[in-house]
């Protein structure tokens, strides 16, 4: 994470006006690991995972439209939406855009 941001300087929700009808789920996606499954039924508490990603690599975002009631839209399909940099929000984590749209992702 490369610098903190104030709440302020967030996109608030409501602020669209395509979201009356819908809202959109964001999974935030720092990378991957493959790990045998029988070595994932031996972790326990305090075992570590490596991601497939460096510490400054781009995280990668995907939306699921919504109704207002957390129910899906889109049968239930993750779409790929945007690539971002990790950072702090207020001593929370959030993510600073930096492009939209790209289609090689995979979810």
């Amino acid at each position: 994470m490369s610098e903190s941001i104030r709440q302020s300087d967030q996109v608030q929700p409501g602020s669209s006006p395509h979201d009356a009808a819908t809202k959109a789920r964001l999974r935030i996606e720092l990378g991957r690991a493959y790990i045998p499954a029988d070595r994932v039924a031996d972790m326990a508490a305090g075992s570590v995972i490596e991601l497939d990603s460096t510490s400054d690599a781009d995280v990668e975002v995907y939306s699921l439209r919504c109704r207002s009631d957390g129910s899906s839209v889109s049968g239930g399909a993750w779409e790929f939406f945007a690539r971002g940099e990790l950072l702090a929000v207020d001593g929370k984590l959030g993510v600073r855009v930096r492009k939209t749209g790209e289609t090689n992702a995979q979810p």
